[in-house]
C-alpha cells in the first residue's frame, strides 16, 4: 500500500530536562513514519520516580504501535492511540496502591504533506507559531474542566477517553511545539511567544529550556522547512507481538500444526489421527534412573499407581524422556494413566462408542439449540411481564421469595447428584486400584459397564437444569429491577408536589432532587412514557422557578472544528465575526443565513491585507465604533502587531490609522463616543485614547482606572461600556467603575452556580441591561444587579460554548458567537420582562 503526498521537510529537537540536566533520546517521545505521515507523541507522565522512565517509554510504545495498527483515517488512529495509552494505564493502576497509581497526558501530531492533525488526551499543550503570530492549543485549561466528564481527566483514571482534535494548514518556517502542560506557569506568554518564534528548532528548543529555569520539562520542536517533493510509504506487515517476544527471549519460533495437534492428543482432548508411540533412545543417551531389577529378583509385592507425568515440551515429545538398561535393551516410557485404558479397549470397543458418541454430540447440539431459543423467549416474557404485571409481582413478592427459597434448594439438591454423577463418568475423577502384575485389563476392571443411560442423563439433565437456573435467575433479577424503578419514580413524584408548594430556593433544589431519582430510574427502564411525562414536568417547573427562558436561535453560519471564534460585533444589518484561525474578519447578513461554514465566505479584513497606506498584520480584537467625536462610524481593528485599523463598509477598504502603543496585556476592547478603551489584564488597568484630528489615535493614551481600585480588582477578562465601565473578572465577579472609582454594584447568587463566565456585554444608554455569557446561557441583569432572565437553547439542543456575543437594543436581538457557529436570539419584547420576586 503506498501514498503519494506533497512532503515539507520538518527539523525536530527533543528538550527533555530533569534536574536542570538535558537528557539524550528522552523517553516520553517518540516518532514514526507510515503511510498515514509522520507520527511525534509526547507523553507527560504522573508516577513516582523510579517508575517514570519505564511508564513513558511504554505509553510512547503503546500510542505509536496502536496508531499503526489501526484501520481507518489519521483520526481514527489518533484515538485508538489514546485508548491503547489509556487501556494500559488502567491495568497497571488496577492492583496498585494509590500512591504507586499513574496517570498522563497524551500529546500527538501527525504531519502529513502540509496537512498537520493535533490529538490530544488528558493534560497537553501544544503551540504553532507562524511568522509573530502563535496559536495555543487548547485555549484555556479552564474551558476543559466543565461537565460531567472534563476532557482534562488524565489517561489512567477513566475507561472514557476523551480525545481532542485539530486540523491545520502548514507552511515552510512553521514552528510547532509539543510542550509540559505547566509552561505557562513557568513563563508569560508574550516569554513563550518569543521563544517559538526564534530562528531555528534548536534555539527554540534553547529558550524553552531557560524559560524552565532548571524545573522537570520536556518539549518537542519541529520546525518545518522547504517542500522536498512527493514522498512515497510502502507498508509491509511485520511480526506478530508474541512473535517479537519470543525472538527477544531466544526461544524458537512457534508450534507446528503437528506439534499442536499431538499436544492436544497428550491431554485427551482429541484422538490421535496417527499412532504417537516413543521414539527410540539415541545411543548416547542413558537415563539417568537406575536399571530395574530381572523380573524374577523381583518381590511379590503391589505396585504404587504410578504418578501422572507432568505436561511434555516440545523435546520431550520428539524423543523419550527416560530410559533404562542398557542401549541395547531400551524401555519405552510408561503411557498416561488416563489414555491408558481407552487404548486397552479401542480395538473391542471403538465402533459402538463413535456411533454412539457422534449420535450424542448430534442431540446435546439440537438441545442447546432449542434450549437457546427457549431461553431467549422467557427473557423476552419476562421483560414484558417486568411492566404488564409489575404491581402484581410487587404484591406477590413475599410469597414468591419463600417459593424461590425453596427452588434454590431443591436446585442444590439436583447439582449434588449431577456432581456425584460426573464423578463417576468423567476418568480420572478417583485414584484406580493398584495394578497387580501380570493382570489383564478386564480383570483389573472388573466386568464392563454399559455407561450410555448415564451418558444421556447428564446430556439431557445438565441442560434443563442450566435453563431452569437460567430462567429463575432471570426473574429474580426483573423483580428487584421492577421494585427499585417503582421507588425512584414514586420518590421523584413526590419531590415534584413539595416543590410547588416551596419557596423559590427550595423549590429549585427540590426539582433537582426529583430529575435524580428520573435519571436513577431511567437506568432501569429508559423507554418508559411515564418517566419521560416526569422529566418535561421537572424541567418546565425548574425554568420558572429559575426565571430560564429557552429561545430558538437562528444560525447565521456555522464553524468548522478548526476555527478559534474571538469577537463579534453588529452594525445594523452587518455583523462581523472574527477567526482566530484564520486570522480574518467576516461579514454577514443579520437577515440572510449563508450556506457552509464561515471560512467559506470571503474575508473582509485579514492579515497580510494591503491596506490603503500599508500592509496589515493578523487580526486580534475587533468592535462596532459608532459615530462620534469627530470620528466617522467605522470598524475598529486591533491587530497582533500592535496595529490599529479602520475598515470602511461604505467603501469598503482598510485604513491603519495612527496609533500609539502601551506595553499592556490586551484581552478586550471596547469604543465609547469615539474614544477607544483597551483592557489591560497585566496591569488591571483601562487604557483611554481620545482620537486626533485625522481620526486616528496617535496621541498617548490615559490610564482611567485609579490606582486604589487597580488594587481592590481581580485580574480582569472582559468589560462593557455605557457610561460607566463594567468589568468581569475571574470567578464570575462583576464590578461598576465610574470616573475610574469604585461604585455599589454586585450580582446576586445565581443557580445554577457560574462555571466558566468569559463574556460582559452592554450598550448605551445607561438605562439598558448588562448580559453576561457563563458556558451556553446568557444571563440577563439590570444595572441594579436584579437578575431578569437566563437565555438557554431549547431542551436536547446546543448551540456550543458561547465566545462573544453583541446586542442590539434597537433591534431587540442577542448576537452569539459560539464554538458552535454565529447565532442570532430575539430575546425581548416591547415590554420589559418582569423583575422576579427571588434573584436565586
Amino acid at each position: 500500500m503506498a501514498d503519494d503526498a506533497l512532503d515539507l521537510s520538518a527539523e525536530v529537537v527533543e528538550l527533555s530536562l530533569i534536574e536542570g540536566e538535558r537528557r539524550v533520546s528522552p523517553p516520553e517521545m517518540g516518532s514514526i513514519e507510515g503511510e498515514r505521515g509522520r507520527l511525534y507523541v509526547l507523553v507527560e507522565v504522573s508516577a513516582p520516580a523510579e517508575l517514570w522512565d519505564i511508564a513513558s517509554e511504554r505509553l510512547v510504545k503503546a500510542a505509536t504501535e496502536a496508531f499503526r495498527k489501526a484501520r481507518g483515517g489519521i483520526t481514527g488512529a489518533l484515538n485508538a492511540a489514546a485508548e491503547a495509552a489509556n487501556a494500559l494505564l488502567l491495568q497497571e493502576n488496577a492492583n496498585a496502591m494509590p500512591d504507586q497509581q499513574i496517570w498522563a497526558g497524551l500529546n500527538c501530531v501527525v504531519m502529513r504533506g502540509s496537512d498537520l492533525y493535533l490529538g490530544q488526551a488528558g493534560p497537553a499543550l501544544t503551540y504553532i507559531a507562524r511568522n509573530a503570530a502563535v496559536t495555543r492549543f487548547p485555549r484555556s485549561f479552564d474551558d476543559l474542566q466543565t461537565g460531567d466528564a472534563p476532557a482534562l481527566t488524565p489517561l489512567g483514571e477513566s475507561y472514557a477517553v476523551q480525545v481532542r482534535l485539530a486540523h491545520f494548514t502548514l507552511k515552510p518556517h512553521d514552528v510547532v511545539a509539543l510542550t509540559a502542560s505547566h509552561l505557562p506557569t513557568l513563563a508569560p506568554p508574550d516569554a513563550i511567544e518569543a521563544a517559538l518564534t526564534s530562528e531555528s528548532a534548536q534555539d527554540a528548543a534553547g529558550s524553552l529550556a531557560d524559560l524552565a529555569q532548571g524545573q522537570d520539562f520536556s518539549a518537542m520542536v519541529i520546525r518545518v522547512g522547504e517542500q522536498t517533493g512527493r514522498r512515497t510509504v510502502a507498508t509491509a506487515p511485520g511480526p506478530s507481538i508474541r512473535e517479537s517476544a519470543r525472538r527477544r527471549r531466544g526461544e524458537p519460533r512457534g508450534l507446528s500444526s503437528s506439534e499442536r495437534e499431538r499436544d492436544a492428543w497428550w491431554y485427551g482432548e482429541t484422538e490421535p489421527t496417527t499412532p504417537v508411540e516413543p521414539a527410540a533412545p539415541p545411543p548416547d543417551k542413558v537415563s539417568a534412573e537406575p536399571p530395574a531389577p530381572p523380573p524374577a529378583s523381583r518381590p511379590r509385592q503391589e505396585v504404587e499407581p504410578e504418578p501422572r507425568p507432568h505436561r511434555p515440551t516440545r523435546r520431550s515429545r520428539l524423543e523419550p524422556a527416560s530410559q533404562v538398561g542398557s542401549p541395547d535393551e531400551p524401555k519405552a516410557l510408561p503411557t498416561p494413566r488416563r489414555l491408558d485404558r481407552i487404548a486397552e479397549r479401542a480395538p473391542t470397543r471403538r465402533p459402538a462408542r463413535g456411533s454412539l458418541l457422534g449420535a450424542l454430540r448430534i442431540g446435546v447440539a439440537t438441545i442447546y439449540a432449542i434450549l437457546a431459543m427457549a431461553v431467549g423467549a422467557i427473557i423476552a416474557t419476562l421483560r414484558w411481564s417486568q411492566r404488564a404485571l409489575g404491581p402484581l409481582v410487587q404484591r406477590t413478592g413475599p410469597l414468591l421469595d419463600s417459593v424461590g427459597q425453596l427452588f434454590v434448594g431443591a436446585i442444590a439438591t439436583v447439582w449434588r447428584f449431577l456432581q456425584s454423577l460426573l464423578y463417576q463418568l468423567l476418568p480420572g475423577g478417583e485414584v484406580p486400584p493398584p495394578r497387580k502384575p501380570g493382570a489383564t485389563s478386564a480383570q483389573r476392571d472388573g466386568p464392563p459397564r454399559d455407561r450410555r443411560a448415564l451418558w444421556l442423563l447428564a446430556a439431557v439433565g445438565l441442560p434443563l437444569l442450566a435453563l431452569t437456573l437460567t430462567a429463575f435467575l432471570v426473574w429474580r433479577q426483573g423483580s428487584t429491577r421492577n421494585s427499585a424503578y417503582n421507588e425512584h419514580a414514586a420518590a421523584a413524584q413526590a419531590y415534584l408536589e413539595q416543590a410547588q408548594a416551596a419557596p423559590t430556593a427550595e423549590a429549585a433544589q427540590l426539582v433537582q432532587q426529583a430529575q435524580a431519582e428520573i435519571e436513577a430510574a431511567e437506568t432501569i427502564q429508559p423507554n418508559s412514557v411515564e418517566l419521560r411525562q416526569m422529566r418535561e414536568r421537572a424541567q418546565d417547573m425548574l425554568d420558572r422557578t429559575l426565571n430560564i427562558i429557552r429561545l430558538t436561535p437562528t444560525r447565521l453560519a456555522a464553524l468548522s472544528e478548526s476555527a478559534q471564534p474571538v469577537n463579534i460585533a453588529v452594525a445594523g444589518d452587518d455583523v462581523y465575526a472574527l477567526d482566530l484561525h484564520e486570522g480574518a474578519i467576516y461579514r454577514l447578513s443579520a437577515t440572510r443565513p449563508v450556506d457552509g461554514s464561515l471560512a467559506s465566505q470571503s474575508p473582509v479584513v485579514y492579515g497580510g491585507q494591503q491596506a490603503t497606506n500599508g500592509t496589515l498584520g493578523t487580526p486580534q480584537f475587533l468592535t462596532w465604533m459608532p459615530k462620534g467625536n469627530d470620528r466617522e462610524a467605522a470598524l475598529i481593528v486591533l491587530t497582533a502587531s500592535g496595529q490599529v485599523a479602520e475598515f470602511d463598509p461604505a467603501a469598503n477598504t482598510v485604513r491603519i490609522l495612527p496609533f500609539t502603543p502601551v506595553d499592556a496585556r490586551v484581552v478586550a476592547i471596547e469604543p465609547y463616543f469615539g474614544n477607544l478603551y483597551l483592557l489591560d489584564r497585566e496591569h488591571k488597568q483601562v487604557w483611554k485614547y481620545v482620537p486626533d484630528g485625522s481620526g486616528g489615535y496617535s496621541n498617548p493614551p490615559s490610564s482611567w482606572i485609579t490606582a486604589e481600585a487597580s488594587a481592590e480588582l481581580g485580574p480582569p477578562l472582559q468589560m462593557g461600556i455605557d457610561g460607566d465601565i463594567y468589568i468581569l473578572q475571574d470567578q464570575g465577579k462583576v464590578s461598576r467603575l465610574n470616573s475610574g472609582k469604585l461604585r455599589d454594584f454586585s450580582l446576586p447568587a445565581i443557580e445554577p452556580p457560574l462555571t466558566s463566565p468569559l463574556v460582559l456585554a452592554t450598550e448605551p444608554p445607561e438605562s439598558t441591561d448588562l448580559f453576561l455569557a457563563d458556558g451556553e446561557r446568557v444571563l440577563r441583569f439590570s444595572k441594579r444587579g436584579e437578575l431578569l432572565a437566563q437565555y438557554l437553547p431549547p431542551a436536547n439542543e446546543s448551540w456550543g460554548t458561547i465566545r462573544d456575543l453583541a446586542v442590539d437594543t434597537n433591534a431587540g436581538a442577542l448576537y452569539l458567537l459560539t464554538t458552535g457557529g454565529v447565532y442570532r436570539l430575539p430575546y425581548t419584547s416591547a415590554t420589559p420582562l418582569p423583575t422576579p420576586s427571588n434573584g436565586g
